[in-house]
């Protein structure tokens, strides 16, 4: 999933029976705003902005997963606060000794918002339909490589693989559950009017805008992990599609919003804010500079590598993101297990514009004037980038460096959901963007082959690193794949079709009329015990 943090994913995967009982912390001990002691009270509307609100809603469609998708839909399996993986949807599961198969259980109590159960053969159709070439579905990454889905009753399914699939548990905890009634009913209008079993129903779309949610008064099936077993206390959800961060901060300080990110330009100013929570914790995610390497010029690694040389990751950290953020060198986050900074550091391409220009000569560009040529063609190429602070700091610093070795860069800004589409269809030539993921399947969502054309978007890979990617998902010994995620990591940072820049902090920013509203220590919104004082 491509995520930035809304629905949290990590913790061990499952390798026998499991997902009868949850085990789960204090979640009083959470991130967030507390209770004082006071008891809920129901109504009024909570509202939150997400500049990635966007997205489709419809599960077949959309590459972003995040809290618009989850306050509609129930994920397969739930992540705990404690990283593990508990029953929602699936009530339990087995794992077969072979790790080939796994049998799930459905939870009979789930029902979904037009009044259909969840069944067997809904969640067959839904994943055929899913894994269906034809549909190309950016999400059927998520189930990984399930060769079938066979009923076993009206509540019991089974997954057939060819062998075992580690990260299958991760996927599926962000992994949508939608009404395969509805969706037939619908067609490709389906995300205008989603239907999920979640706790809320959307009541209005404003494409671009603002979706609204009402309650859905029947919902009595939250994770364990929360007080509340019933409907929640909110009469409304309302998510505000707010890309400028400076316009998110603003709203927040007036109580426009009640929920949303922090500039790192204002961390302090809201610190010092008597009316708001400020949760800081490392982003389970991470910023990049992704380059197209299936077309011109960056389908030559020698020219990949002087881009690399060229960026001064430090730079961004302290002037894009004000020194809140680690610099990162692995296309790993930090936040995931087998994640090695320090190698990348010390194997990669260090900050030498020098060395750059010699990497660029010795590619056969001429660099006697201002912009590099090669064979009567100037070194200029699109950046696209979307429109937010962070990346228009950030696009500014990539382009002004890489103006001092010759390369011309022309910033496209577009909107987040935009430059998603255009990374899929292979047309483009640079980018700049972010992920979400506290597992190292990630690698195989963004350079397998198969990939290419949904979330593969440097267009990169080779049959080597397919081989390594297969091999880490189907290895269920951690220490084991921890090896071979450490050499697939020292081969991407090798190829360079990335250049990775930060792995940056989050704050989150909540009003204090909103009580015991927690974050995930992984990040995303814990919103069910939730409500607002008047």
């Amino acid at each position: 999933t491509e995520p930035a943090g809304t629905t949290p994913t990590a913790g061990e995967t499952p390798t026998a029976s499991s997902g009868t009982g949850a085990v789960v912390g204090d979640f009083d001990e959470l991130a967030g705003t507390g209770t004082e002691g006071e008891e809920p009270v129901k109504g009024g509307r909570l509202i939150i902005a997400d500049a990635q609100g966007d997205n489709p809603l419809d599960p077949f469609k959309t590459s972003w997963h995040s809290t618009a998708h989850f306050l509609v839909f129930t994920s397969y399996v739930a992540n705990s606060p404690t990283l593990e993986y508990i029953p929602n949807t699936f009530a339990g599961w087995e794992v077969s000794a072979d790790g080939t198969e796994v049998t799930f259980e459905i939870d009979e109590r789930f029902t979904f918002t037009d009044g259909t159960k969840v069944t067997a053969e809904g969640i067959k159709s839904v994943v055929d339909h899913i894994l269906d070439p034809d549909v190309a579905a950016p999400g059927a990454g998520a189930y990984g490589p399930i060769t079938s889905a066979e009923v076993v009753d009206e509540k019991t399914i089974k997954w057939i693989y060819e062998e075992p699939y580690a990260p299958l548990f991760n996927g599926i905890s962000g992994a949508e559950v939608p009404s395969w009634t509805a969706y037939e009913a619908a067609g490709e209008d389906f995300g205008n009017n989603p239907v999920g079993a979640g706790p809320f129903l959307v009541k209005e779309l404003i494409a671009g805008n603002e979706i609204v949610y009402e309650r859905n008064e029947d919902f009595a099936w939250p994770p364990s992990y929360f007080s509340n077993v019933g409907p929640s206390h909110f009469d409304e959800v309302s998510i505000k599609i707010i890309k400028e961060d400076a316009t998110i901060f603003a709203a927040l300080l007036s109580g426009d919003i009640h929920l949303g990110a922090i500039p790192t330009i204002n961390v302090e100013e809201a610190r010092t804010n008597k009316d708001l929570t400020v949760v800081e914790q490392l982003d389970a995610g991470i910023r990049y500079v992704g380059m197209n390497c299936s077309k011109w010029p960056f389908d030559d690694q020698m020219v990949r590598v002087a881009v690399s040389h060229a960026i001064d990751r430090d730079s961004i950290v302290a002037n894009a993101l004000d020194g809140y953020g680690e610099t990162l060198w692995t296309p790993l986050s930090l936040a995931i297990r087998g994640s090695d900074n320090e190698t990348a550091k010390a194997n990669g391409y260090q900050y030498d514009p020098e060395m750059a220009r010699a990497k660029l000569e010795e590619a056969g560009w001429d660099l006697s004037g201002d912009v590099a040529t090669k064979d009567g063609k100037d070194f200029e190429v699109e950046l696209m980038i979307n429109n937010a602070d962070f990346w228009s700091r950030a696009s500014q610093i990539v382009q002004a460096q890489l103006a001092e070795v010759g390369i011309k860069i022309n910033i496209q800004l577009m909107e987040g959901t935009a430059l998603n589409d255009a990374t899929t269809t292979g047309n483009h030539q640079m980018f700049l963007q972010l992920y979400g993921s506290t597992n190292p399947s990630i690698l195989f969502y963004f350079f397998s082959s198969s990939r290419k054309g949904a979330t593969n978007r440097a267009w990169f890979s080779t049959d080597e690193l397919d081989e390594m990617l297969l091999a880490a998902q189907a290895e269920l010994d951690q220490d084991k794949q921890e090896v071979i995620v450490r050499e697939i990591q020292a081969y991407i940072v090798e190829a360079a079709p990335w250049v990775t820049m930060a792995n940056p902090y989050e704050f989150i920013g909540i009003r204090n009329e909103v009580r015991n509203l927690k974050i995930h220590p992984q990040g995303g919104y814990l919103l069910h015990d939730a409500w607002l004082k008047a």
